[in-house]
């Protein structure tokens, strides 16, 4: 079937097929469509993508895109496979309905739109069982009260997976500095509750401990975009108030049931609205 969004034609094929069991490829681009409002402000950056074609023992990630013509790319060299990089930049409805059209079941955004300096940075939580999305809540919370003890506004989501991720715009920032941020303030919790870990280690020395993940701001990294859904579980990984992160359930939303839609007030109004300026920080605390 051929259809036009935005004056851009695309070919939508095998609509009918299951790329989950019980969702096909018809429903995730309805979910991309009626989502598109929420996701468009944290768009028209590189992303990478996790295809399912086949179902979700198909998937695979894409980092290097090809598509239409019109579909954005940012080329970058990748030092680590020697190689240029052509990254998909999804910026419009068109864009999303095309990757629904690609069986993409999970969008991963970067952290900068052009990868010279980060908008954003991020503390993912990572839960190793038993410990769960209670403790990892917990931790969460910690890392909240140190951020507002320092005037910085964050936004909680669940990941769609295990874990959380505490996002803080910003700006006039480095990739150094983000990161140095965020791992002092997982070693501040990590000395004050047993459970948090603020350094790498094996995942199998992780037992019960929440790994605040540090790591994840540099350049080529990614989580999963808000509202993108997750292969395993088809949660989606949906933002949250701090008032509401203990009365929501990190499992009520789904791609097989998209009345949620209709009814959601997005917890993340103004989200870019009040960056946090890297440099006047750095000049504050020094």
């Amino acid at each position: 079937m051929l259809i036009e969004v935005n004056g851009k034609k695309i070919e939508l094929r095998n609509l009918e097929k299951e790329i989950y069991p019980g969702v096909t490829k018809a429903r995730l681009i309805e979910y991309y469509t009626k989502t598109f409002p929420l996701v468009k402000r944290f768009l028209e950056r590189p992303v990478a993508l996790k295809r399912c074609p086949d179902g979700p023992d198909s998937c695979f990630f894409q980092k290097n895109f090809e598509g239409p013509e019109w579909f954005k790319r940012f080329s970058y060299y990748s030092e680590s496979t020697d190689e240029s990089i052509s990254w998909a930049v999804p910026s419009n409805l068109e864009d999303l309905v095309y990757l629904g059209e690609l069986a993409t079941l999970e969008i991963h955004m970067t952290l900068s739109r052009n990868f010279r300096s980060p908008d954003i940075m991020v503390w993912d939580l990572d839960p190793e069982k038993p410990a769960g999305i209670e403790e990892t809540i917990e931790i969460a919370k910690e890392i909240k009260m140190l951020l507002d003890g320092l005037g910085i506004k964050s936004y909680p989501k669940f990941s769609g997976k295990r874990g959380v991720h505490i996002l803080v715009p910003v700006k006039n920032a480095t990739w150094e500095g983000t990161r140095n941020l965020v791992h002092s303030i997982g070693i501040i919790v990590s000395r004050d509750n047993k459970i948090a870990l603020s350094e790498w280690i094996k995942h199998a020395d992780r037992k019960g401990k929440v790994f605040i993940d540090y790591l994840q701001n540099a350049k080529q990294k990614t989580i999963a975009i808000p509202y993108s859904p997750r292969v395993s579980s088809l949660n989606i990984s949906i933002p949250v108030s701090w008032k509401d992160i203990e009365k929501i359930s990190p499992n009520g939303f789904t791609l097989e049931d998209l009345d949620w839609i209709e009814k959601w007030k997005d917890p993340w109004t103004g989200f870019w609205d009040q960056a946090l300026d890297m440099a006047e920080f750095k000049n504050k605390y020094e």
